[in-house]
């Protein structure tokens, strides 16, 4: 993934669902979709573009922000992650090992 591409996604994700235009440029085509899907919450896009199980996992409970999408994730600190950015509460991050 390019920086570029990085930059844009986090610029669509962010405000979202106010700017899912800034997800157009990005090329790598599966970041553009869950881009567009997490920036819209879901009504420019649905993750379907995204084929690996984690990551659509991950799509899906930022778009729709419904946690019980991330129950399926097989590592645990990406399904933390995914628990706290989905419901947006915090103390899911504790959880996380480094």
């Amino acid at each position: 993934m390019t920086d570029r591409n990085l930059q844009l996604a986090c610029y669509g994700m962010s405000v979202a669902p106010n700017y899912p235009t800034n997800c157009r440029d990005i090329t790598d085509s599966v970041l553009r979709d869950f881009c567009y899907s997490v920036a819209s919450w879901g009504s420019s896009a649905n993750c379907s573009g995204v084929t690996n199980a984690d990551d659509k996992a991950l799509c899906k409970a930022l778009t729709y922000r419904n946690k019980s999408y991330c129950a399926g994730i097989a590592n645990a600190n990406d399904r933390w992650f995914c628990y706290g950015a989905a419901s947006r509460t915090n103390s899911y991050c504790a959880n996380i090992v480094y």
